[in-house]
């Protein structure tokens, strides 16, 4: 199945993605196919974090294992985005860059079947 996102940016003007992605890639993908939507290089770190149906912030889970013990922290590789998201859980929260605090809404819009010749993920819309 592939998943159609709206990636919004948590500022006072409307900047927002449209990114579509499978639903079996993990959130180490979503989160390149995010950083390069929005025209970030890639280098600063990053994480994701579940939240509640308003947005609350709940659990990280980092680009890298930070924790004391190597290998108890999973990381965005270990989750395929099926695994958190779905028709009922459809939000999820990314930062970017934790100096600058880069903050992004990601709210699942659809889920459909994969179109022949797309290659995922895919920017679809940009405003």
């Amino acid at each position: 199945m592939v998943y159609k996102f709206r990636v919004i940016l948590d500022a006072e003007e409307d900047i927002f993605r449209d990114i579509a992605i499978l639903a079996e890639d993990t959130l180490e993908d979503l989160h390149n196919a995010i950083f390069n939507s929005f025209g970030f290089d890639g280098m600063e770190v990053a994480s994701f974090y579940t939240c509640d149906d308003t947005w609350n912030q709940e659990d990280e889970i980092p680009m890298f294992d930070s924790g004391d013990v190597i290998g108890e922290q999973k990381t965005m590789s270990d989750y395929q985005i099926n695994d958190l998201l779905s028709q009922d859980e459809t939000k999820i929260i990314y930062v970017y860059d934790f100096i600058n605090m880069w903050t992004f809404l990601v709210e699942l819009a659809a889920v459909e079947e994969p179109e022949t010749g797309v290659i995922y993920p895919s920017l679809l819309f940009s405003h």
